[in-house]
């Protein structure tokens, strides 16, 4: 998997399985056994990491009336706690950044300069998604 240096993460990130392209087990019963490794992407659908190539792998197996499944445990567990802490992390910078912009606009406009405070409120910088307290304008 390669990303582009410039290629910027675009946020909410989401898991989803892949068949790996190795086999796990010994001996030949093991042959052509492949198993679930886990893929992060971002909202634009790049891959940012895979567990394809891990060397601490938990391989589970499950087996029912149609067969079995394998997948990789350590990596489904490790890419679930990734995007759930970044898209977390996320959401709760944009909430400081909201309230530290209205925060700042309040003081300053109780200092007396409301067209400067006014201008605090409608800046928002696009890079971190669209602005929570503009409203959409059709």
């Amino acid at each position: 998997m390669t990303t582009p240096k410039d290629h910027k993460i675009r946020l909410p990130l989401w898991v989803d399985g892949t068949k790996s392209i190795g086999e796990y087990g010994g001996g030949p019963s093991a042959a052509g056994h492949r198993f679930t490794a886990y893929v992060i992407y971002d909202e634009a659908g790049n891959a940012i990491f895979d567990s394809l190539n891990a060397d601490d792998c938990e391989i589970v197996q499950e087996w029912d009336e149609d067969g079995g499944r394998a997948w990789d445990e350590n990596a489904r567990r490790r890419a679930d706690e990734i995007v759930l802490r970044v898209n977390t992390y996320d959401q709760r910078f944009i909430d400081g950044l909201v309230a530290m912009r209205a925060m700042l606009a309040a003081f300053v406009e109780h200092g007396g300069d409301p067209v400067v405070a006014n201008s605090m409120r409608l800046n928002w910088n696009p890079s971190w998604g669209p602005d929570p307290d503009r409203p959409v304008s059709a």
